[in-house]
């Protein structure tokens, strides 16, 4: 019996993989390499004929990669924001509404009120000025005659 210098095999442990032989006539170790390697041009023709997937189906792929627990989770977290979100909005309209009413209740009427009392001081400053005459205009700092 001629010995190839491999051990037998025994059932316990799988057989030494099979490698090409080197020297021999060359179709065994050229085969592999041909069957594995493309032309490039082939390469990017199996690429253009790929169809592209929309963000829609790339997502659906997607919930079959997680178990259902975490896509509810996930799912409650996505509505409960949006949720919190929506009620965010709702009250801080309301806030602005009631800030704004309150405004326009509590200050407008003590804004009319200032301007009314400076409308009639002014008037009363008028009727001052015309009563007395030029001699008050030029008393209170005034030229007596304006330069037209």
């Amino acid at each position: 019996a001629v010995m190839s210098g491999l051990a037998p095999f025994d059932g316990d442990r799988p057989p030494p993989p099979a490698y090409p032989l080197v020297g021999g006539s060359g179709a065994m170790s050229s085969e592999p390499q041909q069957q594995q390697q493309k032309p490039i041009e082939d390469v990017l023709d199996d690429e253009d004929k790929l169809e592209d997937e929309t963000v829609a189906e790339r997502i659906l792929a997607l919930a079959e990669m997680f178990p259902k627990p975490v896509r509810s989770a996930a799912s409650g977290l996505v509505s409960g924001s949006f949720q919190l979100t929506l009620w965010s909005f709702r009250q801080a309209s309301n806030l602005a509404w009631v800030a704004t009413t309150t405004g326009l209740i509590a200050l407008l009427p003590l804004i009319i009120e200032r301007e009314r009392v400076g409308v009639e001081e002014a008037e009363l400053e008028n009727e001052r000025k015309m009563m007395l005459g030029p001699a008050s205009a030029s008393a209170a700092g005034q030229p007596a005659f304006a330069h037209a």
